[in-house]
């Protein structure tokens, strides 16, 4: 799963390199329902280093959303990634200096900002500019929530020989 991630990570960087947002675009400047929050203030480089002050959880540095809350916003059909990384709970920063917390939602609202600056939704563009380009050739899955925004924290599914092929189009 956490590898969605790493592949989420890579389309944020080709988004970067095509000139379509940059480090220091802040997650409200794209997702208008994190205007005037905290989490709406953090930089793209601050989410993709997951130190956007997230307060996913105030106790633990690990996954903070319980399954019931993972329910409630993914499968909901009212409810999508935009209403879980915008709900009070996770736009609220904790106190004190952002600093690595290793959540989900921060690579769910990576993945969104791009989705809202390419006008293209994300699943699109990681078949066009990451899949397309690295020859990933079987047949994939990339899961999304019912109104469909790319679940980043584990909905890539690949064949073993597709992420062989996405191995060596990293390394050259």
């Amino acid at each position: 799963a956490s590898m969605s991630k790493t592949v989420t990570a890579l389309a944020v960087g080709k988004a970067i390199c095509d000139g379509k947002l940059n480090l220091s675009t802040t997650a409200e400047s794209l997702v208008s329902s994190l205007r005037g929050t905290d989490l709406g203030k953090s930089s793209l480089r601050d989410i993709l280093l997951m130190s956007s002050g997230s307060a996913e959880t105030a106790t633990q540095h690990t996954h903070g959303i319980t399954y019931e809350e993972t329910r409630q916003h993914l499968w909901n059909k009212e409810s999508s990634v935009k209403n879980l990384v915008s709900s009070p709970r996770i736009s609220t920063s904790k106190s004190g200096s952002p600093t690595n917390d290793y959540k989900s939602t921060d690579p769910y609202l990576a993945a969104l900002m791009v989705q809202q600056a390419t006008a293209t939704p994300f699943t699109q563009w990681l078949g066009e500019h990451i899949f397309k380009p690295a020859d990933v050739s079987d047949t994939y899955v990339l899961d999304v929530d019912r109104q469909g925004n790319f679940l980043a924290t584990g909905g890539v599914r690949l064949s073993m020989n597709d992420w062989i092929r996405l191995a060596l189009y990293i390394q050259e």
